[in-house]
């Protein structure tokens, strides 16, 4: 298929002004400590060009996070209290990298806790060498919400952690640079059902969706035409759901 004629995906980057993608999420970076008021400088962009934008506690920053962590929750509640469209909570989670992996998981839950109670239609994970503890997690945000969209950017698991999270009704996105680095992720990228399945770039270079369309493609024995339709379809179908009011 001709590059040119290909409708690309990118469901998670962090510079949205380089993208080549048709449809994508923005994210801030994270590496400076959580404010609301800084990501929305670092949204400034994608909110002037009608991009998604995911707004949240990474993990990173809870991991160094203050004592005044309940104040940052009530300020980004807020946030989205008053803020329905073109925003996701995210990319929220747990990194085993880092420290204060119990911090991680308090502050992880409250934000879901936030999701639910400010209707949030899209959530977005990063989970790092922590996808074990996920379905207990999930199983309790399902109990309370079982509308909203869950995207674990980045999927770096097994086939059975894929199986196994399938059961909480989320979609898998994938990388180039994971693809390319790890065979367990391969095999799981192989049992994705192709409505579930989406592309990402986060800190790689732009051209790089090209080169995940095709890992992915030939790793499932796909046509690449036919896979590219159905992750910009899917990435679509999530970014409809922003453009709405959630009540």
């Amino acid at each position: 298929m001709n590059q040119q004629l290909m409708k690309l995906a990118d469901i998670h980057t962090h510079f949205p002004e380089k993208s080549i993608a048709d449809i994508c999420i923005a994210a801030p970076l994270a590496d400076r400590d959580f404010s609301v008021k800084d990501q929305m400088r670092q949204a400034a962009f994608s909110l002037q060009n009608n991009i998604p934008y995911s707004i949240g506690i990474h993990p990173w920053q809870a991991a160094v996070i203050g004592d005044d962590f309940e104040e940052k929750l009530l300020q980004l509640s807020t946030f989205f209290s008053q803020n329905k469209k073109r925003f996701v909570m995210g990319e929220i989670g747990l990194d085993s990298y880092k420290a204060n992996l119990q911090k991680q998981k308090i502050i992880f839950e409250k934000q879901l806790d936030i999701a639910t109670e400010n209707h949030c239609p899209v959530v977005i994970l990063h989970c790092v060498k922590t996808l074990h503890l996920l379905p207990p997690i999930l199983e309790k945000f399902r109990k309370k919400n079982n509308t909203a969209i869950i995207i674990l950017h980045g999927f770096c698991g097994s086939m059975q952690e894929a199986e196994k999270l399938n059961n909480y009704d989320i979609y898998f996105s994938f990388s180039a640079k994971i693809l390319a680095n790890s065979k367990k992720t391969a095999i799981a990228a192989t049992i994705v059902t192709e409505n579930r399945i989406l592309t990402e770039t986060d800190m790689d270079k732009p051209e790089t969706l090209y080169y995940v369309l095709s890992q992915l493609s030939s790793i499932r024995k796909q046509k690449i035409e036919d896979l590219a339709v159905a992750v910009f379809n899917n990435t679509k179908r999530i970014c409809r759901f922003l453009t709405e009011e959630n009540t």
